[in-house]
């Protein structure tokens, strides 16, 4: 935007491990752990080579669920960028960019670990009646609009994954809200 100026601009660290991505690797595990427990049953017994072939397939799909998802999202997370300016927040990734105007958010929730790395979830909410927007405020205070991004009936939660220093990104945002959080 014309006259608009660029505070901070940030990447998230890469992590290949990430809770998210459990839930895929044990379905992979058991897909391998299934494979195995056939072929080693039914080794003795010569079985038709169709039947390896088989095996063989359901390896790969339990292999490329135990390792194909986290090496898809660290590659997300290395085309992904964030930025603060003096009137909203960007967020970039691959081909697409996603604003939330700073006189919209209603809610800055910090997540931080001990290295001081973390999550920084702004929620707002346009078009709303006042009172739904302290219907909001409320429930983004609480931490229940933490775990994703979303924009749906007038809430929009934009969320900073695994930034270095995530307290001064905060401080930064929260120091050019209308009404800081």
């Amino acid at each position: 935007m014309p006259g608009e100026q660029l505070v901070w601009l940030g990447r998230p660290t890469p992590t290949l491990l990430q809770t998210s991505n459990f839930p895929s690797a044990g379905v992979g595990i058991g897909f391998v752990g299934l494979v195995l427990l056939i072929e080693l049953s039914v080794a003795k017994a010569n079985p038709p080579a169709l039947l390896h072939v088989f095996l063989l397939v359901f390896a790969g799909i339990g292999l490329w669920q135990m390792f194909g998802p986290p090496v898809l999202a660290y590659r997300r997370q290395q085309r992904t960028w964030y930025a603060v300016t003096d009137r909203r927040l960007l967020e970039g990734a691959a081909d697409s960019v996603r604003t939330q105007r700073l006189d919209q958010i209603l809610s800055v929730d910090v997540t931080a670990s001990t290295g001081g790395s973390g999550r920084v979830v702004c929620i707002s909410a346009s078009g709303l009646a006042p009172q739904l927007r302290q219907v909001v405020n409320a429930i983004g205070r609480a931490g229940l609009f933490g775990t994703r991004d979303s924009s749906s009936g007038g809430v929009n939660v934009m969320v900073f994954n695994n930034i270095p220093d995530v307290a001064a990104v905060a401080a930064l945002i929260n120091a050019r809200l209308p009404n800081p959080s």
